[in-house]
């Protein structure tokens, strides 16, 4: 039943994804929610595709799976302007599964932490769990990551949150 005054805050987003081209994801699953609803973006000006390895396609806005955002999923995204994160969806488990078909894969960190890329395992098609060198050395995996910056690709050793990144499978296997 009381009033305070002069108090003053500021509200600040998760993440503010600039204008222009970008090869992104988000840190959190939401599956469940329109992609362009999730940035507040209108659904005119929303453009947004992902890679459907099985396919050898890209996938546009609003046709699944480029209609929602879902853990450890690249993206690529267009926006004429800014656009602010501005609420966190479901959070990944301890330990995420990403798996990959054989071909290029469009991936994402599925958490708010980077990710050293020769820190995670590899689980092949028979089960074993192996190291990234390993499976880099058994041809599992053609290359490490690539991410899109400045206008072109680069190679990179680390998952950043909120960015995309290409990797190479040369058979199914699983990220760990």
């Amino acid at each position: 039943g009381s009033t305070t005054t002069g108090v003053s805050f500021v509200l600040d987003s998760l993440h503010v994804f600039p204008a222009g081209l970008q090869l992104m994801s988000l840190p959190w699953d939401f599956s469940t929610r329109d992609a362009a609803v999730v940035l507040g973006v209108s659904h005119a000006d929303f453009k947004m595709a992902t890679w459907e390895t099985s396919g050898a396609r890209y996938r546009i806005y609003p046709n699944a799976p480029a209609d929602r955002f879902r853990l450890g999923t690249g993206y690529w995204v267009r926006l004429s302007t800014p656009a602010d994160l501005s609420q966190e969806g479901t959070a990944a488990p301890t330990v995420f599964e990403k798996p990959l078909q054989r071909g290029w894969n469009l991936i994402g960190t599925p958490y708010t932490k980077g990710i050293d890329f020769y820190s995670i395992a590899i689980r092949d098609q028979g089960g074993t769990v192996r190291s990234v060198q390993d499976a880099l050395a058994r041809n599992i995996l053609g290359s490490t990551p690539f991410a899109y910056m400045l206008g072109g690709y680069r190679l990179v050793s680390a998952f950043t949150p909120y960015a995309g990144y290409w990797l190479l499978a040369n058979e199914p296997c699983d990220l760990l």
